[in-house]
């Protein structure tokens, strides 16, 4: 399993059968709404899917959502490179600030070279009425919860 000859694109119809598994194996579909689509995913295809996020945003603002990695991946450096090939794909959606939120990985994310941000530092509000869903919608991983920004230079 080579993992330095991945590809990012953007989602498809036909992908998200193996999305949804993907989201399943990870412990992350709890929180697509029952209007869950592909259209804000991507894919990333090393031999076929093996992993997959979604990038929602508003004017120059785009929030990382549900990032998965298939469970035979995962430790072996797959989501430090997805995560080095994110600026170009932000810029080239015409973004300037990335927000991500964990509880389950949120060293990764500052190894990852996204800086932790406190929930009130953000002047977005797109970002911010993402943030208060948070909070309201999953009260049990508050002491867990961590905000992180990344911004394009």
């Amino acid at each position: 399993m080579r993992i330095d000859n991945v590809t990012i694109e953007k989602a498809n119809k036909n992908d998200w059968g193996m999305i949804v598994s993907i989201l399943e194996e990870t412990g992350l579909i709890d929180r697509i709404s029952g209007n869950g689509n592909h259209e804000n995913f991507y894919t990333v295809k090393n031999e076929g899917i093996v992993s997959c996020f979604a990038i929602f945003h508003k004017d120059k603002v785009g929030i990382l959502k549900s990032f998965g990695v298939k469970k035979e991946y995962q430790g072996k450096g797959l989501g430090k490179l997805i995560v080095s090939k994110l600026p170009g794909l932000i810029s080239k959606i015409g973004l300037s600030t990335l927000y991500a939120a964990s509880w389950e990985a949120p060293d990764f994310w500052k190894k990852a070279g996204f800086k932790e941000i406190k929930f009130d530092e953000s002047k977005d509000d797109y970002f911010l009425k993402y943030a208060d869903y948070l909070e309201k919608n999953y009260p049990q991983f508050k002491d867990k919860r961590k905000y992180f920004v990344f911004k394009v230079s």
